[in-house]
């Protein structure tokens, strides 16, 4: 035990004689380490056992006439620090002429060589894995014995006097060919510990036996507890094995041959059977559930033969009963089924066949209950443990059978537990009866079927109908009444952010299934709907969609390919609440909980909707009416300040004959009002699914107040509405993709309010636009008609409006003339009078559209006029001479008449009728100071009037001067028409003088400009 020599191996050594037979140990150990590490080997040859009979610890019931042993083991010790020893033997042994006799001296048991070799054997950690197993030529004698006993369990040592019995009794009565009496199975207990202290936990037991071979075997069978006795032998039994093991899942491989004729047939009596106390045998089937209550009851009579190797077995029970059973899961105090009574009858099983009958399946009060746990498997899956890879059939072998006459089901439940979602949900359906007449798996085979069930305490369903499995075919009829949707609210959330606060569904309808070579063929007809249903906005915390009843009609649905019809949908007392939030976007949108992936898909089927390219596609689709009865909307605009609310209250109407064929069109025709006063109607007719989207519709509203609307005008106007109502109607087609839509506006006592400052509003002249329009009566009747082309990758409706409106604002500034030509016809030629060259009164052309605009002043207050003079250099001057020339004849003719003593008028006044022109016109020519043709005398001569004209116009002078007052004159002249003949106010008439630009430029106008 120095410290320098604790770790070096002591290796003692023993080699004797036994009996005349060498026997060798050795060794190698550290006795003075922690762990004590110690090897040991022996071996030992042609040990005859029979020698060693008398040193058995127990009077043996058995003679051993002959059987020779060889070894060569190893046995290894650990002792780990804070740990169990570790034990492990390892090497391998041989038995050869084994012979076993009973006390009478009849052969049991005969073995020509045995052996076995240990690969890894632990026992303290239930470890026991051999890598060979060999049995050659073994002979095995068995007995049942008068009494019912087996000669080989009375081999065993009995146990010693007054000591207790360690088993437990099960009794079964058993009778072949009418014999007798039941046998006793003994099942031992665990053995207490000492001082009342548990053992730890045994390891779960690690079985290998990685090959196995028996070589010509022989079982001989005599059943003397029969008249006869039975006898029966099987020979030439050779058996190959390869890894057998209780751990991982890859199974053993097993060839069995082996010769006999052997039949055995009898009846067995089951009573008061306890199934929890033969879990351990079920485990392999159901390694992952625990029997934990039941008692089976029953009489069986079965039937077993071998003829040419080929096992027969055939049973069958009259009456089984199951009571009281209770199947948990491992680790689950809970129970995932209870049958409190079960009763089987008339079964019978034929193994030769594959086949499976069931006369009768009576079911009272099953109670199953299963958890859906978050990876979506439910939790009774765990019951079959790990699955291993199904092992195909093999060739040419007929699947199994199962025929069940009758199945009765009779007040059972089931309860679902759904932890897969969010939030658990519970569903539960109490009180099921069904009824299954001739089931069976057999190809063809048809069953009727007739369910009825409470769902979730207060729905009812209904299944009944006729089904076969092989191929797949059924014709169902369906009965749903009050079935709660309430539960459903965990699923509803994973898809959307809306709450269901009530609903119920409802359905009678047919289901027909039936398989096909493209899938399931499949029609559901009849009626579904939902009533009384509400939900909640989660994100805005309010109302988002309730209705009385939503019924759906007549139904006709058809599976591969898809095709549906619906005579009737009918939508009653409906509520719905948009809101359009803070940050621009509207609650219909935000609520679906989708990805973006998913968006994206819906945006790039819209897309291909809407160029045609998914028309090809588009399956049958045909609904007779829907109709809508007791609507209202409610709609929140939060996204402006102050916040915009409207109520779209009673909305009514009906849709009849949407269908998905080109050549069919569906007419429309829905009613309501907003806020209860304006009245709304849409009317027409389309067809979405056509590739032109075919649409004929018209709208109308009447006297909606506007003053809602005053955010709205604020935020993009840029002033509030004080009053004013709106009333439209508006029309727009769509054919052969291509739109045209009228808009006819008709606004009443519009008025804006204060300016509000806002970064979003137009800077367009909206008050002076709407002065422009507005009437007398301060109305103001808009006609905007447009137009465009669905294949302009940039149509919109609603933008063409917008571009329509924005235009007619726009021409207050480019083109006020035009605007007001857009409401009363005239056009730009109001915006301007033309003069004749050197005339300043308007003419009776000019006074017509003096008046015209006259008119337009009047009935439009708000509007201001500005008017400019202009005189043409170019074509005025000779209008001004003519105009001189006009004035000197007026001042002869005014002389004339103040000599006369007439009254004398202004000059401007006087008229100077055609006959007496040329006489004024030669009194003023003589009165000039010109050069003038003269005769032989000279004298000057009497001319023509063309040639006085010719001779006098060119000495009036005209200078910028004259051109002035020209343009001043017409400006003047007009504005008195305006003011004195139009009654137009002077205060909203403005003369103003041009710019130089303007003036050299000129004409022979008067321009007017508005404000």
């Amino acid at each position: 035990n120095l410290p320098v020599k604790v770790d070096v191996f002591v290796e003692p050594s023993l080699s004797a004689s036994l009996n005349g037979k060498p026997l060798g140990i050795s060794g190698r150990t550290k006795p003075f380490t922690e762990e004590r590490e110690t090897v040991v080997d022996f071996s030992l040859k042609d040990f005859q056992l029979p020698e060693w009979m008398p040193y058995l610890p127990f009077d043996p019931a058995f003679k051993l006439p002959s059987g020779v042993l060889g070894a060569d083991m190893q046995l290894s010790f650990r002792q780990p620090v804070d740990a169990s020893p570790v034990v492990a033997v390892s090497g391998q042994v041989q038995i050869d002429k084994l012979e076993v006799q009973d006390k009478a001296g009849a052969p049991v048991l005969t073995v020509a060589e045995f052996g076995i070799e240990l690969a890894d054997v632990q026992p303290l950690v239930n470890r026991f894995q051999f890598s060979k197993l060999r049995l050659m030529q073994p002979e095995l004698n068995l007995v049942r014995l008068a009494d019912g006993g087996i000669n080989l369990l009375q081999l065993l040592p009995k146990s010693a006097p007054g000591e207790q019995p360690k088993s437990a009794k099960a009794s079964a009565k058993t009778a072949a060919n009418g014999a007798k009496k039941a046998t006793e199975a003994a099942v031992e207990k665990p053995a207490a510990t000492q001082d009342g202290v548990k053992p730890a936990a045994p390891s779960k037991l690690d079985f290998l036996l990685a090959s196995a071979r028996i070589r010509d075997g022989v079982v001989r069978f005599e059943d003397r507890s029969v008249p006869g006795p039975f006898r029966t032998r099987i020979e030439a039994i050779n058996l190959d094995l390869r890894d057998l093991s209780t751990i991982g899942d890859m199974p053993a491989e097993i060839r069995l041959d082996y010769v006999s004729d052997f039949e055995l047939d009898g009846n067995l009596i089951v009573e008061q059977l306890q199934p929890a106390r033969y879990g351990p045998y079920l485990a392999a089937a159901m390694p992952g559930g625990e029997i934990r209550g039941g008692r089976l009851d029953g009489s069986i009579r079965y039937k077993l033969a071998l003829k040419g190797g080929e096992p027969q077995i055939e049973v069958n029970a009259e009456t089984l009963s199951l009571k009281d059973f209770v199947l948990g899961l491992k680790g689950d105090k809970g129970a995932a089924l209870k049958l409190p009574q079960l009763n089987v009858s008339n079964a019978q099983v034929l193994v030769a066949e594959r086949k499976v009958v069931v006369g009768e399946l009576a079911v009272k009060g099953a109670a199953v209950s299963t958890v859906r746990q978050r990876n979506g498997d439910f939790d009774l899956m765990a019951l079959a443990g790990e699955a291993a890879p199904a092992k195909p059939a093999a060739k040419g072998e007929a699947p199994w059978s199962v025929t069940v006459r009758k199945l009765a089901l009779e007040d059972a439940s089931l309860r679902v537990d759904d932890r897969s979602a969010g939030k658990p949900v519970v569903l539960e359906a109490e009180g099921i009866a069904l009824k299954v007449e001739n089931f069976s798996t057999d190809k063809g085979a048809e069953l009727k079927l007739d369910l009825k069930s409470r769902i979730n305490k207060r729905g009812k369903l209904g299944v009944s109908g006729t089904a076969v499995l092989d191929p797949l075919k059924t014709s169902m009829a369906l009965d749903l009444d009050n079935v709660d949707l309430l539960p459903l609210q965990p699923y509803v959330l994973e898809e959307t952010k809306i709450a269901i606060s009530r609903g119920s569904l409802y359905a009678k309808a047919k289901l027909a299934l039936e398989s096909a070579r493209d899938g399931i063929k499949g029609r559901l007809t009849g009626d579904v709907g939902v009533a009384n249903f509400s939900s909640i906005d989660r994100l805005n915390a309010t109302d988002f969609v309730r209705w009385g009843s939503l019924s759906l009609n007549d139904i006709d649905m058809r599976l591969a390919p898809f095709a549906l019809e619906v005579r009737d949908i009918a939508l009653n007392d409906f509520y719905t609440r948009l809101i359009l939030s803070d940050q621009g976007k509207l609650n219909l949108r935000e609520i679906q909980a989708g990805t973006e992936e998913a968006e994206a898909e819906r945006q790039k089927a819209e897309a291909a909707l809407a160029d045609g390219k998914a028309q090809a596609d588009m399956p049958p689709i045909k609904i007779g009416r829907i109709r809508v009865k007791g609507g209202n909307i409610a709609f929140s605009d939060r996204f402006v300040r102050p916040n915009y609310d409207a109520n779209l209250t009673g909305m009514a109407g009906e849709l009849s004959g949407l269908s998905s064929d080109p050549t069919t069109i569906a007419k429309l025709t829905l009613d309501g009002k907003v806020d209860n006063s304006a009245p709304v109607s849409i009317n027409g007719e389309f067809n979405p699914f056509r590739q032109d989207q075919y649409l004929n519709i018209g709208a109308s509203v009447k006297d909606f107040e506007l003053t809602g609307l005053s955010s709205y005008s604020g935020k993009y106007v840029g002033y509030g509405i004080q009053r004013g109502k709106l009333s439209a109607e508006l029309t727009y087609k769509i054919e052969e993709r291509k739109l045209t839509a009228g808009n006819q506006i008709f606004l009443d006592q519009l008025t804006f309010g204060e300016a509000v400052d806002s970064p979003d509003a137009v800077n367009l002249p909206v008050q002076l636009a709407v002065s422009l329009l507005k009437d007398s009566r301060g109305q103001i009747n808009l006609d905007l008609p447009v137009s465009g082309t669905m294949d302009d990758p940039e149509f919109s409706v609603f933008g063409l409006v917008v571009k329509a409106l924005f235009n007619l604002v726009g021409k207050a500034i480019t083109s006020p003339f035009a605007l007001l030509g857009s409401v009363l016809g005239g056009g730009e030629e109001l915006s301007q009078v033309e003069f004749d060259s050197g005339v300043s009164r308007p003419g009776e052309a000019q006074q017509k559209k003096l008046a015209t605009l006259a008119k337009v002043l009047v009935d439009r207050a708000g509007l201001r006029l500005d008017i400019t003079g202009f005189a043409d250099p170019a074509s005025d001057p000779e209008g001004i001479r003519r105009a001189k020339l006009l004035d000197q004849m007026r001042a002869v003719k005014l002389k004339a008449m103040v000599k006369s003593g007439q009254p004398a008028p202004s000059l401007q006044n006087i008229e100077i009728a055609e006959g007496e022109y040329a006489a004024l016109l030669e009194e003023v020519y003589d009165d000039t100071e010109i050069e003038k043709p003269r005769n032989f005398l000279g004298v000057a001569k009497s001319l023509p009037v063309a040639e006085m004209e010719a001779l006098l116009l060119p000495t009036m002078t005209v200078g910028d001067e004259d051109l002035r007052l020209l343009a001043q004159q017409r400006a003047q002249n007009v504005r008195e028409w305006l003011v004195t003949t139009g009654k137009v106010p002077p205060e909203r008439v403005f003369m103003v003088k041009p710019t130089a630009a303007k003036a050299e430029a000129g004409g022979r106008l008067v321009v007017f400009s508005l404000r």
